[in-house]
């Protein structure tokens, strides 16, 4: 089954939907307001970025990949990965890979081996760029991906001197590279490759060079769900609505208007560019009885701060990640252990923890393991130790680090736990230089050493407990 446009379809529709999908999402993560009100009149266009978007993105790819998040070789692989993740800029993808899944819903990682370089490349295509071939019975089983991208050149237009851009195709199965001749790019219209003759290139990696990342699983589909859902896309839009004062029609607020307060008290309110509410200011002699524009606002709290502020505590609680807004009030109150924020914390936890392991066990590092059996087929000597049939031999750990931090007080409680349970002086010692972060192993001998001394400064000579032999001679 095909997913995606291919030649025909493109030519017959000129537009792809899953592409206009993919688009408009990356207008609301970048706040692009000319393209997500287009609808609305351009005096009349909110003007005001709000970042929410961004913000819920970008906090959670942070949590799937941390600075401290480290790939953990066999002993017999750690030149070759570190060489590897070092020549395809590994860590420093990570951010990008985790941000083209929340927008687009799908990313796949692609590696080839360059014969002239003698290295791997590491190349990202988000969803718009994917058109997979599938069994028919089960969309996850993936026969090849078309990869369709625009690319710059240095040749030029003539007419306005720009840099001309085209279109690049290229098919990838488990035995062949096909590839098309590229197509100038023409404003409107996909390319239409059913008169071109591809080339077939063999290959011997033995299986898709490309590794798919979903971010949500659809049933019966390869593709994956964004993050920014048709839900949260309203959610955003009416916050820069009520941040510029234009109305869900598009219409400016800015004329005096009541709003219903409690019961029977409805006060004039007026909305400002900046989006301030003055509810002690206004023409009451003006001000209208409420009308469709003022009804967006009669069931909300008076103070639009309230109103935005729940607005996007809305948006946070439905993506599951921390609100700054609580994690300002928390800073302002009483300092929590790291216990209490864990237990604050769970769904944040519980969602990251499976986001880790779809981009993190099941995505890179999977695609790493992938380019280590890989390497192993093209029979590059340094990848000799790795054995198809023993994943043990290539077998990658990921490690991350704590999601909140403990206090030095908790470090000191924890420490001073094990040191009063009478553990073996060397479990005493590692179970602490883990709890330290200490890897040095002449460190953690000096400290199995102090834990003997210890220990043995505390221990009772045995002898001492006989009974004396000459006592009541």
């Amino acid at each position: 089954m095909i997913y995606g446009y291919n030649g025909l379809q493109a030519a017959a529709n000129g537009v792809d939907p899953r592409v206009q999908e993919c688009l408009l999402n990356r207008a609301y993560y970048h706040d692009e307001l000319v393209t997500i009100f287009k609808d609305v009149a351009a005096s009349d266009r909110p003007s005001v970025p709000t970042a929410l978007l961004s913000t819920i993105i970008n906090r959670s790819v942070e949590s799937i990949f941390p600075d401290e998040a480290e790939i953990i070789p066999p002993e017999e692989l750690v030149d070759v990965v570190d060489s590897l993740l070092e020549e395809t800029q590994f860590y420093e993808k990570l951010g990008l890979i985790g941000t083209e899944g929340h927008v687009t819903g799908t990313v796949a990682i692609k590696s080839v081996y360059e014969q002239l370089t003698k290295q791997w490349t590491l190349d990202i295509h988000p969803a718009e760029e994917l058109i997979f071939a599938t069994d028919p019975f089960n969309a996850e089983r993936i026969y090849s991906v078309t990869v369709r991208f625009k690319y710059l050149t240095d040749e030029r237009n003539v007419s306005d001197g720009s840099p001309k851009l085209y279109w690049h195709q290229e098919r990838w199965t488990d035995k062949e590279l096909l590839t098309w001749p590229d197509q100038i790019v023409t404003e409107g219209q996909l390319p239409d490759y059913r008169d071109e003759v591809a080339t077939v290139i063999p290959h011997l990696y033995g299986e898709l060079p490309l590794t798919v990342i979903r971010h949500k699983r659809q049933l019966n589909s390869p593709y994956g769900q964004s993050e920014i859902t048709p839900a949260m896309r309203a959610l955003a839009r009416r916050l820069a609505i009520s941040e510029a004062g234009v109305d869900l029609a598009g219409q400016v607020i800015s004329k005096p208007m009541l709003v219903r307060v409690n019961d029977v008290e409805q006060r004039p309110i007026v909305i400002k560019p900046a989006g301030v509410i003055d509810l002690q200011g206004g023409d009451t002699e003006n001000a209208q009885t409420p009308s469709l524009t003022a009804l967006e606002y009669q069931d909300t709290p008076a103070s639009i701060f309230e109103y935005q502020r729940n607005l996007r505590a809305k948006a946070f609680s439905s993506a599951r990640v921390p609100n700054p807004d609580d994690e300002l009030k928390m800073r302002m109150g009483a300092t929590l252990s790291a216990v209490a924020l864990k237990a604050l914390n769970q769904p944040f936890i519980k969602r990251t923890e499976g986001l880790r392991t779809q981009y993190g066990k099941n995505g890179v590092v999977a695609h790493v393991e992938k380019v280590l059996r890989m390497g192993k087929r093209l029979s590059l000597p340094e990848y000799a130790p790795v054995n198809e049939l023993d994943p043990a031999s290539y077998n990658l750990g990921f490690t991350f680090p704590p999601f909140f931090e403990p206090s030095i007080e908790e470090v000191q409680a924890e420490v001073n736990l094990l040191q009063s349970v009478g553990l073996p002086p060397e479990t005493e010692a590692r179970r602490i230089a883990t709890l330290l972060g200490i890897d040095s192993e002449d460190v953690i001998q000096e400290m199995i050493e102090t834990a003997e001394e210890r220990q043995s400064l505390g221990r009772i000579d045995p002898s001492l407990l006989q009974p004396d032999p000459n006592a009541g001679a």
